[in-house]
């Protein structure tokens, strides 16, 4: 929920932690996410101002159970209603969070799998079957992570969109170009949309449901997909050439993946891949075994494990992968919370 300026909060975000528990930020300056947007450990709600009835730029924080205020806790202990605390953290380096990301980097046509990880600086950390992990240092912990063949060369390159500005950095052949285009609390993707050439930017508004795909010429083409709080895909799903797109529910664990008939009309088929509901699981896709179909997958916060499906053959198979050593093929240890970066939903 975000709220407009009003008299008392001003201008405002909820955060729904699910199980009735929410947080509220208010008195914001700007609000740089949007209804609907799922948002992680690390993500920037938007900036402290003094909007609403505030005599001073402060942050309003408050904790709610059923809709009931509670008193929330800082740095071990309760704080009381109507008082004021400096954060500890103030100044201090943000949380580390990892997105999982795939894509063919390096030419073999099959996708390598790979993690984002938001720190200061940020880096993609890359696994190559083999061979020791790959760091590609890019960006900053404010990133948003972005993939895609910015040359045509046929392998993707590395990228970041950077909310606040609305700039997207690619990198291609150790230079970066930029391109700003969308709203702060937009999410990035890309794909060749028109199956010619180099890949172009794109990005899908959670409160509207769709994607907003930017063609080379700048033109903008408009495509309503799934609802407000999935999460947005990109992949050829049907290997014609075209980036198609798709979105993920995290409560019912179903991808819903968008291809267009050799007529134009638009067909929608579902998948249901991993645990419905299930707590920290993000989507990832890549074309895992180089047959030219981008297949789908999920990845694990809490373990850190990769789970790939191949759509020739329905069938699983996992690879860890995150700030400990991985190794092809290992069983996915007990679902016990190490280290997971909940990742919370933001709606009305």
């Amino acid at each position: 929920m975000i709220g407009p300026k009003k008299p008392s909060y001003g201008q405002y975000v909820v955060v729904d932690h699910g199980n009735g528990e929410s947080t509220l930020y208010a008195h914001l300056d700007t609000v740089l996410v949007t209804v609907g947007q799922v948002v992680s450990a690390g993500t920037q709600l938007g900036t402290v101002g003094a909007t609403g009835n505030a005599s001073g730029a402060h942050l309003h924080f408050e904790e709610q159970v059923g809709g009931a205020v509670v008193d929330a806790w800082f740095h071990g202990a309760a704080l009381p209603r109507n008082s004021s605390q400096e954060s500890q953290n103030c100044g201090g380096a943000p949380p580390v969070v990892d997105v999982p990301m795939a894509g063919n980097l390096y030419g073999t046509k099959a996708a390598e799998m790979m993690v984002f990880r938001k720190a200061n600086p940020a880096a993609y950390h890359v696994t190559r079957l083999g061979k020791g992990e790959q760091v590609i240092t890019i960006g900053t912990a404010e990133d948003q992570p972005v993939l895609g063949d910015w040359d045509g060369n046929g392998r993707v390159n590395p990228g970041v969109r950077t909310p606040t500005t609305r700039v997207f950095e690619l990198r291609v052949r150790g230079k970066d170009q930029t391109i700003r285009f969308g709203k702060p609390g937009d999410q990035p993707v890309a794909g060749n949309w028109d199956g010619v050439g180099a890949w172009e930017v794109g990005v899908r508004r959670p409160g509207s449901a769709k994607f907003l795909l930017r063609a080379a010429d700048g033109t903008v083409t408009k495509v309503s997909l799934g609802d407000a709080d999935d999460l947005p895909v990109t992949g050829d799903w049907n290997a014609d050439g075209v980036t198609d797109l798709g979105v993920f529910d995290r409560a019912t664990a179903v991808f819903t993946l968008r291809t267009l008939d050799l007529l134009g009309a638009e067909v929608l088929t579902q998948v249901q891949f991993g645990t419905p509901g299930a707590e920290g699981v993000m989507p990832v896709v890549g074309d895992w075994d180089g047959n030219g179909v981008t297949d789908l997958g999920t990845w694990n916060a809490a373990t850190q494990t990769f789970y790939q499906r191949n759509a020739a053959s329905p069938r699983s198979s996992n690879v860890k992968l995150g700030r400990e050593q991985y190794r092809a093929g290992e069983l996915p240890r007990s679902a016990r919370a190490r280290g997971a970066n909940r990742a919370n939903r933001s709606g009305r």
